[in-house]
């Protein structure tokens, strides 16, 4: 039998941070007051899901017996909670939830860690930004931060994200996948490891590219004009553009691949192969 509950919960506490799991979804809306957030369910009683403030987090969980069900790739029951985006700076998400915003994220300092098989969709705009995505999760997004973006993704985790940062420090390890397109005023450091895939787009003044395992780093279309500094070592292939100047060192069974007309200062190949296109 088919039901839906639809309630307003009033929160006693400010809250800067959000912490979502049990399959919840979450909504950020730009015009709602955070002292209040509606939830919506459908097949799920009511009482099965917590709202909570802790320590400055807005908490939402569900029982996990309230969402299981005896058939078969059963999606009929959801649970979806409505929130105020305006005072939040730090998301934690995991068993499956996901956070869509309707609005850009800004704040000076923005955190944001997805495990399971979470899903965080949002714009952001921030000062500095760490990010971690783990297992099967996924970010999707476009970010602009005026200093350092952190990112590390790992597991089979997946990120689709545009950046515009004076830094850039990128690190992916086990199967995960990363695709965008990054623009670095000074400088993006990348570290590709196991059996990830890096494919990047855009510009940056230094390149620090570290390439190892059976992983991948497409980055033809990724330009470095000053400094391009790149270790690709294992059975992984690399391929950059460059510009300015170019160090490489490559080892095992790899493959290294640049475009441009850099002046080559240091070359290290040992049983591998280089090209130049």
């Amino acid at each position: 039998m088919y039901f839906r509950t639809d309630a307003e919960i009033v929160l006693d506490k400010p809250y800067f941070g959000l912490n979502v799991s049990n399959m919840i979804q979450v909504v950020l809306e730009a015009d709602r007051n955070p002292a209040s957030v509606r939830v919506e369910t459908e097949n799920v009683p009511a009482e099965a899901v917590s709202v909570r403030v802790r320590r400055g987090e807005l908490v939402l969980a569900c029982d996990p017996g309230a969402l299981s069900s005896k058939r078969k790739n059963d999606m009929s029951k959801r649970v979806v909670v409505y929130v105020g985006a305006a005072p939040l700076e730090s998301f934690s998400l995991s068993g499956m939830s996901s956070v869509f915003s309707e609005t850009e994220i800004d704040k000076p300092s923005v955190t944001v860690e997805c495990m399971g098989m979470s899903e965080f969709e949002s714009d952001i705009r921030c000062r500095s930004l760490t990010m971690s995505v783990s297992g099967m999760s996924i970010y999707k997004g476009q970010v602009v931060c005026e200093d350092t973006a952190t990112v590390e993704a790992s597991g089979m985790s997946q990120a689709v994200a545009d950046f515009m940062c004076r830094d850039l420090d990128c690190t992916l390890t086990g199967m995960s996948v990363y695709n965008g397109n990054v623009n670095c005023r000074q400088k993006a450091e990348v570290a590709v490891d196991g059996s990830s895939e890096c494919t990047f787009s855009g510009t940056t003044r230094n390149l620090m590219l570290e390439v190892s395992g059976m992983s991948q780093f497409k980055g033809r279309k990724f330009l470095a004009s000053g400094l391009a500094d790149c270790d690709i070592s294992g059975m992984s292939t690399a391929s950059v553009a460059a510009a300015g100047s170019l160090k490489y060192c490559v080892s095992g069974m790899s493959e290294f691949n640049y475009s441009g007309e850099p002046v080559v200062i240091s070359t290290s190949v040992d049983n591998a192969t280089v090209r130049h296109r």
